[in-house]
């Protein structure tokens, strides 16, 4: 009887560090929405609610405090596997790709609907106590609930807040672009019906009380990109005695369609200026600042729908129901095909959104596509922000009494210049405007200001001139009122990197805007009137936050000693975290420190550098940085300062470095510098070893510096190679293996290299004596690790293989494939001769190296996978790569 090896099962139990997600933000118009008060009442949402902005974290929804830009909640589900395989408490590989947040009126809590890459649409119900424990708490960052998910607890123990299911909800075939709540034209209104849009071009309507989908509307031929409800008075349907109920939706097929929820099919189908929409945004515009729902319609109400287009124009359409228009009446200018079109049509084109020639980008300057299109919730402000920009375009909706003004004087300047301003005209105008079209004495023949310019006007008068090159503007009656007589520029908004999303922030004295950034970090920025003028606005900003992010991908991950504490490092900076609460406790500034010389040259001697390895030294106060530059770094921990660099240390990029550990006995650790006496009674120095792009192998001493300064490197000895070093590592017997073998255990220390010709060489770290010559791989070799007892190591290539050498004749044992891309590192468990491989593929393996096979794979990043860290007994594993998140897999009673 052949007798079964079994093995003990790795699951995904948590990520961190990433604040804002770069992938997903690219599929959606928002990526970061404000959560909004608990109270359901208008009054509360202007007031004190909106401190809490939730946005996409891959897996999960983060939510950050807003007065802190630090994490407060964790909104996600577990991933259930068919079978009954697993835990069931695992963190899900999926990735969130739109989020929307409306109030509920049955608990006080919030709704938080979410799609997915898989399809699924999941609704998470959020209670008013758990929101405002969450803020609380984010001050310190450390506990705040749901912030840690751990599969180490047992059942008891695990947070109900972050373990809490979903209502999950299928009907795409693909992944969802969009999901937006009916809140009736209240910002604060709850919500029970739900409308989402997928890469499939069908917007479905769900209805979240009785947690099924009512219908489905397919007509756009490709991706959505947007989806929103209007509330119009009209004839009477599903929104209620004297209320339709519209959807609004544009995609990629460069169309906007009106769908009637009543009849269920489209009504209207418009098509925009460019190509393809890229988004839109509807809202509900009257005197009430925070909207009165289906008993706040009053004469002031007005729908407005904008849409920003791939060639740069935002245009906007009145939204009414059909009909409305005709029941109104005809306004001037308006033909018997108008009227009869307006009849029946619920969208009437406005124009174009432009901007005043003295504004960077206006005039029609700006080819750039507009990324997303957002309201304030008070509908009384917009939002434009184009792709990969640093800027927000704010605009301020005027009231019904200030657009009609603004209209007559647009036709009266429009007739003074074309027919020299003749009186019929001037009349026809005047009777527009309320007026009395036979009072001769007051002709509109006013002096002109010393504010009016030429170009205000022409810019007004003619959406064609305001509009990009190759544009086509959307036709709209010009006596009519147009966007540029409802929509007036305020501010432009410029952030400190680019944009991914924005969101407005729920508050009545100012204008405040969230951003999401493509640097992983989030910003505040109001917009207030300049003191001492009338109507001059500017753009501040108030808070921002990088301390909870990497900036670009994560390059290097190393491990304390005693498996508490984690060191990240990307380009130009370096962070650590703590394991247990997920929190970082420091971001370190990759740069050199100033001169000690007495040059008189103060400040930094260069500019920061960018980070491609690390480690921890022994005693975990310091930590050794390899940078791009050829720079070595020693970073203090605790006080986040650079104590020592080793300017220049290599000519070329410095690819690897390793710590040689002292032999201790197991349980045991020490600080050991050279000089110093071990255990087993003789002297050994600790070292570090690093390989460059300059063909060179160098090792360094660690010697203790004074209290002031720190450790220092001091250069010993260099191994010169034939080709470039992409890998170094040393092995690590322990004292046990080394006293039976060897009484000083000096032929048992090895240096392993790797270099760009594909060989993998071995030498004494004694002597440098070469000892062995590994061939196999086709393409370097880019990692490099030995099992605890010296007789494995196990080499992962650019070739897509990991092979096994015996180190006793340097033996080829296996070579094991299953990676789709380059395995980028490699991790013997210790103690063991398990190992775990990363890869850009961005698949995490577990391999038995006696076996040779493959015991699990572990899939949750959405991109490549750069490094990873082993804790010292196996219990988990961190993975790190160009997402910028942090994946903690720990280790199960499963088999």
């Amino acid at each position: 009887m052949v007798m079964q090896h079994t093995y003990l099962r790795y699951e995904c139990a948590d990520s961190f560090g990433l604040s804002a997600s770069s992938s997903s933000s690219s599929h959606t118009t928002s990526p970061l929405v404000v959560l909004p008060s608990p109270s359901s009442s208008s009054s509360s949402v202007g007031g004190g609610g909106g401190t809490t902005a939730l946005s996409l974290s891959c897996s999960h929804i983060l939510g950050v405090d807003l007065r802190t830009l630090s994490p407060s909640v964790k909104i996600g589900h577990r991933e259930t596997l068919t079978g009954g395989v697993g835990t069931g408490r695992a963190l899900n590989s999926d990735e969130v790709t739109c989020v929307d947040a409306a109030s509920s009126g049955d608990y006080g809590g919030s709704r938080v609907a979410s799609g997915w890459q898989d399809g699924a649409v999941r609704v998470f119900e959020l209670k008013a106590e758990e929101v405002e424990a969450a803020s609380s708490s984010s001050g310190g960052g450390t506990d705040g609930p749901g912030l840690v998910h751990s599969l180490l607890l047992s059942e008891g123990d695990d947070d109900e807040f972050a373990s809490r299911e979903p209502l999950v909800l299928n009907g795409h075939s693909g992944p969802v672009r969009c999901v937006a709540f009916d809140r009736g034209g209240n910002a604060a209104a709850s919500s029970t019906r739900l409308a989402s849009g997928g890469s499939d071009g069908a917007v479905v309507v769900w209805d979240i009380l009785a947690e099924t989908g009512l219908f489905r509307l397919k007509g756009h031929a490709g991706p959505m990109a947007d989806a929103s409800f209007a509330f119009v008075p009209g004839r009477g349907g599903a929104g209620g005695p004297g209320m339709d109920l519209l959807i609004t939706s544009c995609g990629g097929d460069g169309l906007i369609k009106v769908w009637d929820l009543e009849g269920q099919c489209c009504v209207q189908t418009a098509v925009a200026s460019g190509r393809r929409v890229s988004c839109s945004s509807v809202a509900r515009i009257g005197t009430d600042e925070y909207g009165g729902g289906q008993g706040g319609i009053d004469d002031e109400s007005r729908w407005r729908l904008v849409a920003g287009c791939a060639d740069g124009t935002t245009a906007a359409w009145s939204v009414e129901a059909p009909g409305a228009a005709a029941a109104r009446g005809p306004s001037d200018g308006d033909d018997e095909k108008n009227r009869e079109d307006s009849e029946s049509l619920p969208l009437r084109p406005m124009g174009l959104l432009t901007l005043p020639a003295n504004v960077e980008g206006g005039g029609g300057n700006s080819n750039a596509s507009a990324k997303s299109v957002h309201f304030h919730p008070s509908g009384r402000y917009a939002g434009v922000h184009q792709s990969d920009g640093k800027e927000i375009l704010i605009f301020r909706v005027r009231s019904k009494e200030e657009s009609r003004k603004k209209r007559t004087r647009r036709l009266r300047r429009r007739r003074e210049k074309g027919k020299g301003g003749a009186g019929g005209n001037n009349a026809e105008v005047d009777a527009a405007a309320g007026g009395a079209p036979g009072a001769k004495g007051k002709k509109n023949k006013r002096k002109r200001g010393i504010l009016d310019s030429d170009s205000e006007s022409d810019a007004v008068d003619d959406d064609a001139a305001a509009a990009p090159a190759g544009a086509i503007a959307p036709q709209h009656d010009v006596e009519a009122v147009s966007a540029q007589d409802e929509f007036e520029y305020l501010a432009t908004i410029r952030a400190s990197h680019r944009l991914r999303g924005f969101s407005f922030l729920p508050t009545r004295k100012s204008i405040r805007v969230a951003c999401a950034l493509s640097t992983n970090s989030i910003e505040v920025h109001a917009v207030k009137k300049v003191k001492g003028t009338a109507d001059v606005y500017e753009a501040t900003r108030v808070r921002s936050s990088d301390m909870y992010g990497h900036p670009t991908g994560i390059r290097s991950l190393a491990l304390s000693s005693d498996d508490r504490r984690c060191l990240s490092v990307s380009k130009n900076v370096a962070k650590v975290w703590n394991v247990g609460n997920r929190s970082c406790l420091r971001s370190l500034p990759l740069a050199l420190p100033p001169r000690r010389d007495g040059s008189g040259r103060g400040g930094r001697r260069a500019a920061h550098c960018y980070g491609l390895c690390s480690a921890f030294l022994p005693g975990n106060a310091h930590a050794a940085v390899g940078t791009r530059e050829g720079h070595l770094l020693i970073l203090d921990v605790d006080s986040g300062d650079v104590v020592h660099a080793e300017e220049n240390a290599h000519d070329g990029a410095i690819w690897s470095l390793d710590v040689k550990r002292p032999l201790v006995k197991s349980g045991t650790m020490r600080f050991q510098v050279q000089g110093e006496e071990d255990d087993m009674g003789e002297s050994e120095s600790i070292a570090v070893v690093t390989g460059s792009a300059d063909k060179s192998v160098k090792f360094w001493d660690l010697l203790r510096g004074d209290d002031k300064h720190g450790p220092e490197l001091e250069h010993s000895r260099t191994l010169k190679m034939s080709d470039d070093v992409v890998a170094v590592r040393y092995s690590h017997p322990s004292a046990e293996s080394v006293a039976e073998t060897d009484d000083r255990g000096a032929s048992k220390r090895m240096v392993f290299v790797s270099t760009l010709d594909s060989k993998v060489n071995v030498f004494f770290d004694d002597s440098l004596k070469f000892y062995l010559c590994l061939y196999g791989h086709k393409l370097p070799a880019l990692s490099l690790d030995s099992s605890d007892d010296g007789t494995l190591l196990a080499s992962a290539g650019a070739d897509k293989s990991v092979r096994i050498w015996g180190l006793d004749f340097g033996d080829c044992h296996a070579s094991m494939y299953g990676h789709d891309d380059s395995v980028t590192d490699v991790k013997f468990v210790r103690g063991t001769h398990y190992l775990f491989t990363a890869s850009k593929d961005g698949t995490l393996r577990y391999w038995d190296a006696d076996r040779f096979q493959v015991v699990q794979v572990l899939g949750g990043h959405v991109a490549e996978m750069n490094s990873m860290a082993v804790s010292r007994l196996g219990a988990f594993v961190l993975t790190g790569g160009m997402d910028r998140q942090v994946r903690v897999w720990e280790r199960t009673r499963d088999v």
